[in-house]
């Protein structure tokens, strides 16, 4: 359930395709920390990237090792940061994902200066997919119809640690909206950057933040018509 008054997304997810995220690599390692940064000095908690390939399967090694090179990246800035710390990175497989999770400390003597970002990267290949495992897995286990709830099926869904994206963000040319949460993102308010991965600059994000304080949310839906400024 959404927060309709809530002024700062909670959950962020970056749609981002296995193209841009190879590339970005070597020349966006920088610009995640500071990605970071910004979102913690927001309030924001989670962060997911998740990277879509149609033939996961078939290119799971070469992409595993591909997110491996990304999250080893990330934890080599992180370390070199004084402000940052890693309190724990854990890495577990899906029936059609790979997921891994990285947590980020802020650190600092003032309760203003400590807090936690979740860094959530996901391997998946259609979005589709995680709903028709939920349904398979209800069959498998033998769920009463009349026990299937909205929270039941919520209850079976991949990823049910992480609360219901406030924004997806579409990368590039490829506005899809096949992500892993498709069943959570029904009032997910969505935008696009024209930008790749690796050109994401501090004014992309900062608009991110700018566009989400500027709508107004009614019972999880959008007005046309933005907020006030005092």
């Amino acid at each position: 359930m959404h927060d309709t008054k809530a002024t700062t997304p909670i959950h962020v997810v970056f749609l981002i395709t296995k193209n841009s995220f190879a590339n970005g690599i070597r020349s966006n390692s920088k610009t995640t920390v500071n990605m970071v940064d910004f979102f913690m000095q927001k309030g924001s908690t989670f962060l997911t990237l998740a990277i879509r390939h149609p033939n996961l399967e078939k290119s799971k090694g070469s992409l595993q090792h591909t997110m491996d090179s990304f999250i080893k990246s990330i934890k080599t800035e992180i370390n070199e940061e004084k402000r940052f710390s890693l309190s724990t990175y854990s890495s577990n497989s899906r029936e059609s994902s790979n997921y891994s999770r990285l947590r980020i400390r802020k650190t600092g003597n003032s309760k203003e200066t400590r807090s936690e970002l979740s860094i959530n990267l996901i391997l998946f290949d259609d979005g589709t997919t995680e709903i028709l495992h939920t349904i398979k897995k209800l069959v498998e286990n033998n769920t009463p119809e009349s026990s299937i709830t909205e929270e039941s099926f919520r209850a079976a869904l991949p990823y049910k640690d992480l609360p219901d994206p406030d924004m997806i963000v579409t990368l590039g040319s490829d506005i899809s909206l096949s992500n892993p949460f498709l069943w959570q993102s029904a009032y997910s308010e969505l935008h696009s950057i024209q930008s790749q991965w690796e050109q994401i600059g501090t004014e992309e994000i900062n608009n991110i933040f700018e566009i989400y304080e500027s709508r107004r949310r009614r019972f999880g839906s959008i007005s046309e018509e933005p907020t006030q400024q005092s």
